[in-house]
């Protein structure tokens, strides 16, 4: 995989400017949301990166400004058998548990 430092892109496809990084590096860069600080090599070993670790306070930041998610949707199911109950409650006569 390859990283562009300047935009936290990624792309599976080497280009110029991109930095390689190993599977594993890729992987803490997934689980961190892209927040992570990336040292590149000299030499041999330029344009691949030596380290790559959690910026850990810039990532805690992020997640802590994101808002809190939707709560979800009843499915089709959850929303017949409530209509079922109701339905039945009406033809039993009374609305007292619906």
């Amino acid at each position: 995989m390859f990283l562009d430092l300047k935009t936290g892109s990624n792309q599976s496809l080497p280009a110029p400017g991109l930095v390689e990084v190993t599977e594993e590096q890729f992987q803490i860069y997934l689980s961190h949301n892209g927040f992570v600080k990336v040292t590149v090599g000299e030499g041999d070993l330029e344009g691949k990166a030596v380290s790559v670790t959690p910026d850990t306070e810039a990532w805690e930041a992020w997640k802590a400004a994101q808002p809190e998610p939707e709560p979800p949707q009843p499915t089709y199911e959850e929303r017949l058998s409530a209509l079922e109950s109701a339905t039945l409650a009406l033809m039993m006569g009374g609305m007292g548990d619906v």
